[in-house]
């Protein structure tokens, strides 16, 4: 970073207010609301290093950033004293993944942990697909892909999997584990319920 702190100075940082919001709204622990709170964090200082910009946070970690921007002055202060300026939020219906890659490995240097970051290769579905659901079937592994065969939402990161995608396969959200084709069928079947 070109300014004076660390990343170390950076990730000690706490907000006892945004991290009690966090848990409030959308029903985290308090272990895991710090926790998602570094690494929202985190998201903010790849995001004032890169010199393209244009990275899109998982949800959880947007939730945080929201979380932290309606406490504007304590927003601005950190932003002016970690990074020398202000971080700007602009929300996009689609999230921007050409350069997903690219956030993932200034993540990583800095010490990340992934499984609260959006998951490599795999593309956020349509406006059916929200939260952390992503798409399955032919578009896993395509950035900037779309889904053909309309929604087919499978849940990349769920509590209940212990923050992994499964290896090659996808988590159902209920804590199994199954096939890209079997995820295929099981959240097909979930969307037209």
């Amino acid at each position: 970073m070109a300014h004076s702190v660390s990343i170390a100075q950076v990730l000690e940082y706490r907000n006892a207010s945004v991290i009690r919001r966090m848990m409030k709204e959308h029903n985290y622990s308090e272990e895991e609301a710090v926790a998602i709170f570094v690494e929202m964090l985190r998201f903010l200082a790849v995001c004032a290093t890169s010199k393209k910009g244009g990275f899109s946070p998982s949800k959880s970690i947007d939730n945080a950033w929201h979380a932290f921007i309606l406490h504007t002055a304590d927003y601005m202060a950190f932003c002016h004293e970690s990074f020398g300026r202000f971080i700007h939020h602009n929300p996009t219906d689609k999230p921007f993944t050409a350069n997903r890659g690219e956030m993932l490995e200034m993540a990583a240097k800095l010490g990340a942990d992934l499984k609260y970051w959006p998951k490599a290769g795999i593309v956020a579905c349509d406006s059916s697909c929200t939260g952390d659901n992503y798409c399955t079937g032919d578009s896993v592994g395509q950035q900037d892909a779309e889904c053909d065969e309309g929604p087919q939402c499978v849940m990349a990161f769920a509590p209940e999997c212990d923050g992994h995608a499964c290896g090659g396969h996808a988590c159902t959200g209920d804590g199994a584990c199954v096939s890209q084709p079997d995820a295929k069928r099981i959240s097909t079947q979930t969307v037209a319920q």
